[in-house]
């Protein structure tokens, strides 16, 4: 028991173990990759390059020389043109983004204004279109009644400004003391036969309402006698 004890990895050595095997396993990668690049281009590219130099050496000295000299400006030319591709990238998107935004303002400061013209405009016509109306209200009731038709145009003019600005109130079905009281109670005033009468549907003149209160008199003393 001990001895397997002492023979098991510690967690330390597991660790260490794992670190070894990974670097292996990257080491082989890179060797392998290494491999492939040596014998598939730097290999042939030596060997292409001696026979050329072999075959033309004047021609093989001058191109060697001006690819060593040409590098450093050829990548800063690389370097600097990306540069300025990205940089000059990035910049029309930030003035196009500011562009369509100050397009975007403008546009909505345009829509403002237009509904705001339009809110006026809207409140002038309602005005004079209403004002139109209560004068020609007006002449027609002045042509009908002559001076009386100021008053009426007033009264007609009030109980429609009332009619818009309160609310409408809930009609209520007629009482059933008002419908089957006594004759008398419903006879007293003549408010009351001019309810009764209005209830019926047909408005009477005074001289009817009066004509029947005499009626009504008249049956009741001939029934008292």
């Amino acid at each position: 028991m001990g001895g397997a004890e002492s023979n098991s990895p510690t967690p330390r050595e597991q660790v260490s173990g794992d670190l070894s095997s990974y670097f292996d396993k990257s080491a082989a990668i890179v060797r392998t990759y290494t491999d492939k690049l040596e014998h598939h281009y730097a290999r042939p590219a030596m060997k292409t390059s001696r026979a050329y130099f072999d075959d033309r050496p004047i021609s093989a000295i001058f191109i060697a020389i001006f690819s060593m000299l040409s590098f450093l400006p050829a990548v800063t030319f690389l370097g600097i043109s990306l540069l300025i591709i990205v940089a000059s990238t990035v910049t029309a998107l930030v003035f196009a983004f500011l562009a369509a935004v100050a397009v975007a303002l403008t546009l909505l400061t345009c829509l403002a204004s237009t509904l705001i013209a339009t809110a006026f405009a809207s409140a002038f016509l309602t005005f004079a279109l209403i004002s139109s109306y209560l004068f020609l209200r007006l002449v027609i009731l002045v042509r009908r009644d002559s001076v009386l038709g100021i008053p009426a145009w007033v009264g007609e003019t009030k109980q429609r400004l009332m009619y818009v600005t309160t609310p409408r109130p809930t009609t209520k079905p007629p009482s059933s003391k008002r419908e089957n009281g006594p004759p008398s109670e419903l006879s007293d005033s003549p408010s009351s036969s001019m309810i009764v009468v209005q209830e019926m549907g047909v408005i009477s003149q005074p001289s009817d309402i009066k004509h029947e209160r005499e009626l009504h008199d008249d049956y009741g003393s001939q029934g008292s006698s």
